[in-house]
């Protein structure tokens, strides 16, 4: 997998990415934010922002960056960062555009498998986490839970082609 066939794979995706995939973990983004333990003032960097479903989760005490490598994702985070004031850059996850020590937080959610360099991007994230920063991954794996188990394998072969 290579970064351009990770933008083609987003490009196809964002027009349907928030049906398919913003119900069924929604209650994973507000259980991950949660485990963030955020304070109030707190930054806060979300990697692989997609089309901005975790935003309304974040506490608005917060600065929340995201970023993402696909412009049509973006196009479609952008308006729900305008309404949480949140901010999102066009950007490469394994080549972060930031300072090191710039955040307190790090919410990095499904995009482990899908990047090209997973390893690139958890040295950025760490360069870029304050000393003692909290960060929380979350990936594809199947749940407990039968009924998500059941979609998450009927979506596998899907977001394979994705990762």
């Amino acid at each position: 997998m290579d970064l351009e066939s990770v933008r083609k794979a987003y490009a196809r995706w964002s027009k349907f990415y928030d049906l398919v995939f913003g119900p069924a973990f929604t209650s994973a983004r507000r259980k991950a934010i949660r485990m963030l333990e955020l304070e109030r003032g707190d930054r806060v960097l979300e990697v692989g922002v997609g089309t901005g479903l975790s935003f309304p989760f974040f506490p608005d005490d917060v600065e929340v960056v995201g970023i993402d490598i696909s412009r049509e994702m973006l196009r479609r985070a952008r308006p729900r960062a305008r309404e949480t004031a949140s901010a999102v850059l066009l950007g490469d996850v394994a080549h972060l555009p930031f300072r090191s020590d710039s955040f307190d937080a790090i919410f990095a959610p499904y995009v482990v498998s899908a990047v090209p360099d997973p390893v690139a991007m958890l040295r950025e994230v760490g360069r870029v986490g304050k000393e003692g920063a909290r960060v929380v991954l979350v990936n594809h794996f199947v749940s407990g839970n039968p009924i998500l188990a059941r979609l998450e394998r009927a979506i596998s072969p899907t977001t394979s082609r994705l990762a």
